[in-house]
């Protein structure tokens, strides 16, 4: 037997219209999933935990279009047929009041919540969360291979942390898909990642149930890995969350809090080295100019210093001292030769004669203090970078030394000492 589309929906209209139990005028409780007004009619979807209806609400109340939302649990008193133009099964609302601005799933979700923070599962307190490592090698993901989570967080390792292994572990992220998630978080433990992230994108509260589940949060509470949820996006929050070590906004913002940004971090610390090798080459410095100053003020001190300073001025006095007599002794030579040359007395020429000889005389006796003077006599004289060594006080064994001699001179070393 062949029917028309119109014969069957008209049948079907009559069957549930004089169904025993749903024929007629019924209730019926559900959750506000879409609504819009248009004048004084509704058009909305009634839905709980694994289905929707729809609904038509013709005359609403002016009290009712002000309360009535997306969430709100009501109940709403009207009978179902069929609209045979579109084929619709829906529900035709002649009456509805509010039950709670919560809808039904809002509700379960805090009981939930409440029981699994009376058994101490969640929320995980500070000092049982888990440190992620600075550096991680390894990280599994579980998550939906086909979804855009994945998707984003790969980009975003490699924008910031590009040497780095990643381990898929797939699983299902929406709908009764609870134990595929428990099944991953068991393989994903028993690997060698660092750390996990569990992640999804964003969506309705039904589309994260499956991470409400109290079996899913057990789960990562107990997971031997620390875990980062990034489930949805900023405004969801899913039980899982309360479970994990560290939470995170979104799949994006998880993978920045399981790794650092290696290209900030570096320049940072070539930052840091820089402002360090500048400290303490303007330590160093300041080091070198007191150990000078200190240095200059020890050698001042030194008796050996100050004898080789005074060695120094005396023969530079007495070298200054023997061209001024030759100079002087000069001068007076060509002096009195010409006053021999004019001097006609005998009186004068006396006098002169014995000037001219006490000024051989001195220039004799000069003559002899001149230390190079013994060298002709076989003597030798010792020098220490080029400063005469008057005695052993100003020498040190191993200390290389000049000795100079009438036709030159040798270096020699410093084998042994002895004072007098």
């Amino acid at each position: 037997m062949s029917f028309t589309i119109s014969e069957i929906l008209e049948k079907t209209k009559e069957l549930i219209e004089n169904h025993p139990e749903i024929g007629g005028y019924i209730s019926i409780i559900g959750e506000i999933g879409t609504i819009k007004i248009y004048g004084k009619h509704a058009y909305m979807t009634l839905k709980d935990e694994s289905s929707t209806l729809k609904a038509v609400y013709f005359n609403i109340s002016s009290e009712n279009r002000v309360n009535f939302k997306e969430g709100t649990l009501i109940e709403a008193f009207g009978y179902i047929s069929i609209y045979k133009e579109r084929g619709e099964f829906q529900l035709y609302i002649k009456s509805a009041r509010e039950l709670s601005k919560t809808g039904l799933l809002r509700q379960k979700f805090e009981e939930q919540k409440q029981r699994l923070i009376n058994e101490g599962i969640i929320p995980r307190q500070e000092t049982e969360r888990r440190k992620l490592p600075e550096f991680p090698e390894k990280i599994g993901i579980i998550t939906s291979r086909n979804g855009a989570a994945l998707h984003d967080i790969i980009q975003t390792f490699k924008k910031i942390y590009p040497e780095l292994t990643l381990q898929i572990f797939h699983t299902g992220v929406q709908g009764k898909v609870e134990k595929q998630i428990i099944q991953a978080i068991s393989n994903a433990e028993g690997s060698d990642v660092d750390c996990l992230i569990i992640a999804r994108g964003g969506g309705s509260l039904e589309d994260l149930w499956c991470f409400n589940d109290e079996n899913v949060v057990k789960k990562i509470k107990s997971c031997k890995k620390p875990v980062i949820s990034g489930i949805g996006h900023e405004t969801d929050h899913t039980l899982s969350e309360y479970a994990a070590d560290y939470i995170a906004s979104t799949p994006t913002a998880a993978a920045m809090i399981a790794v650092p940004n290696i290209f900030d971090f570096l320049s940072h610390k070539s930052a840091v080295l820089k402002r360090a090798e500048f400290n303490l080459q303007k330590k160093l410095n300041d080091v070198q100019i007191r150990l000078l100053s200190v240095s200059k003020n020890l050698l001042k001190r030194d008796p050996e210093y100050e004898l080789q300073q005074n060695q120094k001025k005396l023969d530079y006095l007495i070298k200054i001292l023997g061209n001024l007599i030759d100079n002087k002794f000069n001068v007076l030579t060509h002096r009195l030769s010409g006053m021999k040359a004019i001097n006609k007395y005998s009186v004068i020429e006396t006098r002169v004669d014995k000037i001219s000889s006490k000024m051989l005389v001195l220039k004799e006796k000069i003559n002899a203090s001149n230390p190079d003077k013994y060298l002709e006599l076989g003597y030798s004289r010792v020098e220490k970078d080029k400063i005469p060594v008057l005695g052993v006080v100003q020498l040190n064994t191993g200390d290389l030394v000049n000795v100079l001699m009438k036709d030159g001179e040798f270096t020699a070393e410093v084998k042994r000492l002895k004072k007098l």
